[in-house]
């Protein structure tokens, strides 16, 4: 777009009308119009058919989003149920200049929105800022058709339909694809197909209030390499918090190793294949005991063929991106398919999508009969087709406002307080702070309460990073707290929840398992129990005091961990590869180096991987404890200048040395 508005693009078919009648018409029809919904997934209209509380026309619009004028006829005759092929002409005013469109429509006696018999036409509404647009339509245009009252053919008699077409950003999705091969799995090893490979991601698309083109969607380039089963509840939170590391890392390493294919993401999905996890998770910031970013999601690759049958895997991944947003499940009872959730504040009484929905992309209509909101289990499970319900349109533009005002460096009108503190999600809430350095945390917190629980390790201390940039990444404030130390000199502190609670915990802020459903994508019963966790992970960014020598974990006045920060930087060099070398498909190849601490503290490493001669870098593995790596190289993707960097960390500083450049 320029910096001057461009006038909208307007595309309808325009058929010629063919009179049906030819002679004298002794009792003529008339043609009227019930009214027009403009569409663009989802719109409330004809109160009497769909919830009577959402007037016509009420739901939020988006700028730059293909969308579809719906015009409904009507007939009034002694002899006839209707006319077929009666023209329409649609009058739309958008920044001042008037566009017309023709299109053709049957009218009926009856209005009926789940049939193809209204008058459509499609446009997309491209202003770079809000805008808004008045519509009116004509049945019968040039009067061609003998009716016995031609003064009742403009909609609404007088005076416009108006809505604001609101502006909307772009969201990053970036895909993580799986090889998959826990000890004593047979089944496909390697994440993919038509969900993975996009079709998810064009789904997301237009079932959301987002611009058209606005998931920026992309393949992180080769497989991340996991051995940890997905069938319980402890392996699912250990990828998404595994995800959740990498996103930060590459985001926080940035400023030493450029850009990586995490860096910027709004969103990391993790795709396994369908044979060793058929479900899904997302890591909801209402439970942070996965991490509570906002950021991740993983599920099944279950094919689907097209945005109108798009399978299990585009369900489960919309699904599980709407739970990052703090969206939770139907939790309607017997005809949810067990998505039970007894927090949930989704306000009808079935999980039906209520009103008619309707693809503007592709012209599918979606029958609430039918038709269940993407946060049911159903849709996954077969049971029902999936779609968006007006409360989840209607939360989702809350929230996408917010991230579009957060981009603009603006406030909204249409926004409070609250929504721009509570609705920060990904890139959107890195903080710009007077530090030059910042510490990256990563902690485990336990629960004192588990029967698992060792009470000489309360907590301990991950793989932490002091870096030379001065942003933060805060989660919400809570009991916990990380406080840095010189001597006896508290010189910074900064708070964190941890939460062991189960989703699926009854009265819990998430999910709440109900009885086993065979329909539940989860195989017939919820994935998870109700019994709590042992522990809470727990990632973020805070500002770094300069002169700290102790980095502590507190909680209610009491140390639980302490971690010391040395004067010096590890020492690392690697080993093999020390040449230029090729690394055949379908090998195992190792990657050595060694590594000392002149102040004799226990190191772990990072190890980074480059296809680009170091323009943008992936993390491949982290808080390893041994000096060497096991590269899959049918994971990477080659290239003509391949490296590697192994970063070594003492606990708090770093150092890092590359494999040489060609």
């Amino acid at each position: 777009p320029t910096p001057t508005p461009v006038p909208p693009v307007f595309a309808a078919p325009i058929l010629p009308y063919q009179p049906i009648f030819t002679g004298p018409i002794l009792f003529p029809p008339d043609l009227s119009i019930f009214g027009i919904e403009i569409t663009q997934g989802i719109q409330c209209f004809d109160t009497s058919e769909g919830l009577a509380s959402c007037p016509d026309n009420s739901l939020r619009v988006v700028n730059k989003k293909d969308t579809a004028a719906r015009i409904y006829l009507r007939y009034a005759g002694l002899f006839a149920s209707g006319l077929n092929n009666v023209p329409v002409r649609l009058h739309i005013r958008a920044n001042g200049v008037w566009y017309t469109a023709n299109a053709n429509g049957n009218a009926k006696t009856t209005l009926d929105q789940t049939t193809t018999d209204s008058a459509e036409v499609y446009f997309n509404v491209n202003f770079t800022n809000d805008v808004v647009v008045d519509f009116y339509a004509e049945v019968d245009p040039n009067n061609t058709i003998a009716e016995t009252n031609e003064a009742n053919n403009r909609w609404p008699a007088s005076g416009f339909l108006t809505l604001t077409f609101r502006r909307r950003d772009n969201l990053n999705l970036v895909s993580q694809r799986l090889r998959y091969h826990p000890s004593g799995y047979s089944g496909s090893q390697y994440a993919g197909g038509w969900a993975v490979n996009g079709g998810g991601a064009d789904y997301f698309e237009q079932l959301l209030p987002i611009r058209e083109n606005g998931i920026n969607h992309s393949i992180k380039s080769g497989y991340l390499d996991w051995t940890t089963s997905l069938g319980s509840g402890d392996g699912q939170h250990a990828l998404i918090q595994n995800l959740n590391a990498r996103w930060l890392m590459e985001n926080i390493f940035s400023w030493l190793f450029g850009t990586g294919a995490f860096t910027g993401a709004d969103h990391v999905y993790g795709w396994a294949p369908n044979d060793g996890y058929s479900g899904g998770h997302a890591d909801m910031p209402v439970y942070p005991h996965a991490g509570g970013l906002g950021v991740v999601g993983i599920g099944t690759d279950r094919p689907g063929t097209s945005t109108d049958n798009p399978g299990g895997g585009a369900l489960i991944m919309v699904h599980e991106l709407l739970h990052d947003y703090d969206l939770k499940h139907t939790d309607t009872g017997a005809d949810d398919c067990g998505s039970n959730d007894d927090t949930s504040l989704f306000p009808y009484s079935t999980s039906s999508i209520q009103e008619v929905g309707f693809n503007p992309y592709t012209g599918k209509i979606y029958d609430p009969d039918d038709t269940h909101d993407v946060m049911s289990y159903c849709p996954a499970g077969g049971s029902k087709s999936g779609w968006i319900a007006p409360y989840t349109w209607e939360y989702m533009n809350t929230r996408l406002d917010v991230l579009a005002a957060n981009a603009a460096g603006e406030a909204s009108p249409l926004l409070t307080a609250e929504d721009y503190e509570t609705h920060r999600l990904g890139p959107e809430n890195f903080q710009v702070t007077g530090n030059g350095q910042s510490l990256l945390v990563n902690v485990k917190v336990f629960n004192p309460n588990h029967p698992d629980y060792d009470p000489d390790i309360p907590a301990e201390f991950g793989e932490m990073h002091l870096v030379d940039t001065g942003l933060a990444y805060p989660v919400p404030d809570g009991d916990y707290e990380i406080q840095l130390w010189r001597g006896q000199t508290l010189l910074y502190t900064d708070t964190f929840t941890a939460t062991f609670a189960s989703e699926y915990t009854p009265g819990f802020a998430s999910h709440q398992g109900g009885p086993p459903h065979p329909e539940s994508p989860q195989g017939g019963d919820p994935p998870f129990p109700p019994d709590p966790t042992l522990q809470a992970d727990v990632m973020f960014i805070m500002p770094w005091a300069p002169f700290t020598n102790e980095v502590r974990i507190v909680h209610q006045g009491g140390t639980i961990a302490q971690q010391s920060v040395s004067l010096d930087a590890p020492d690392i060099s690697i080993t093999s590869p020390v040449t230029t070398t090729v690394w055949p498909a379908g090998t195992m190849q190792l990657l050595e180096w060694t590594a000392s601490d002149p102040n004799g503290d226990p190191l772990t490493y990072a190890v980074f991987y480059s296809n680009d001669g170091g323009s943008t870098w992936q993390l491949l593995a982290s808080e390893l404890a041994v000096p060497m790596y096991d590269a899959d190289v049918d994971s990477l993707a080659g290239g003509n200048d391949v490296r590697f960097r192994v970063v070594a960390n003492d606990g708090v500083l770093s150092s890092y040395a590359e494999t040489p450049a060609p």
